[in-house]
């Protein structure tokens, strides 16, 4: 019986020294083709369930649209050029050449290609077993959070309506900045950190204590919102919940390995620190900016 030693040697007929290049070279391309794919999924599944959620909720009947007899008086018609001016007629998107319109192609580009480029690293990591599940499932949660995000501000500037911009630019600028500490931590070959997770989890934290006494008290506790209101307060809150059980859980793991207690962990110096400073600069812009 050959054993492996011999059947992999350079004087067996069978071997080929640029076989197990070729499976690796093959595996790689299978990866990164999966990966593509499932990147491009998203941005193209999520604006077409969101489309098919509003029909489910406010239907097609209730305002259909004549779109023989229909105007629009509200459109500059700049980017028809000299094909069209005046009252235009039916169109199935209508866009200014203004400012706001700029921000929110811009905004749309840099949300879309970042879910592209995370979907797709993920989906890289996993094929090559350096996915650390946790922190990759924290990231995949909170894809709603920043979709929300993303249609609030679009929103806010294409209906040049700002009361409430200042409290949704507070839960998008912290909630993306807590996905870039998961983020630089979802690679199982890095040695994972406390302080991220001790930020992230504090984020979180503040996320659910003022969602409590805002929104969520108010459409979900106190039974005042619609179903898409309550749907997705939900929502929101579950990935808050569920950032702060992953990041208990992971700290509890660093303290076991160091061999101290999960509170000594937490109550070192530096790690109270950031905690203080991560809460007080919510606190400050809540303030300020209420």
């Amino acid at each position: 019986m050959e054993t492996d030693l011999e059947m992999e040697s350079p004087l067996n007929n069978n071997y080929h020294p640029h076989s197990r290049r070729g499976q690796s070279v093959k595996t790689t391309s299978r990866s990164l083709v999966v990966s593509v794919l499932a990147g491009l999924s998203l941005p193209i599944l999520l604006p077409s369930g969101h489309m098919l959620l509003f029909a489910h909720f406010w239907g097609y009947g209730d305002n259909e649209v004549d779109k023989k007899e229909c105007t629009c008086s509200c459109w500059d018609t700049v980017f028809k050029g000299p094909y069209e001016s005046g009252i235009a007629k039916y169109k199935h998107v209508y866009f200014n050449s203004t400012s706001n319109t700029f921000k929110m192609w811009v905004t749309s580009l840099l949300f879309f290609i970042a879910l592209y480029e995370t979907v797709k690293h993920l989906v890289l990591l996993l094929y090559k077993r350096r996915l650390r599940w946790s922190l990759g499932l924290l990231l995949l949660v909170s894809i709603h959070s920043h979709y929300y995000a993303w249609w609030g501000h679009w929103n806010y500037w294409n209906d040049d309506f700002y009361p409430q911009w200042s409290h949704q630019l507070f839960f998008t600028v912290t909630e993306l900045f807590s996905s870039l500490l998961v983020f630089s931590q979802v690679d199982r070959r890095k040695a994972m950190e406390p302080l991220p997770l001790l930020i992230v989890g504090t984020i979180a934290i503040f996320h659910i204590t003022s969602s409590t006494w805002d929104q969520f008290f108010l459409n979900v506790l106190k039974f005042g919102g619609r179903m898409h209101q309550v749907l997705r307060d939900i929502l929101l809150m579950t990935t808050d919940c569920l950032q702060v059980f992953v990041v208990w859980r992971e700290l509890r793991q660093i303290a076991g390995r160091k061999g101290v207690s999960l509170c000594h962990l937490v109550a070192q110096r530096r790690h109270l620190g950031v905690i203080g400073v991560t809460t007080a600069v919510m606190f400050l812009y809540l303030v300020l900016c209420p």
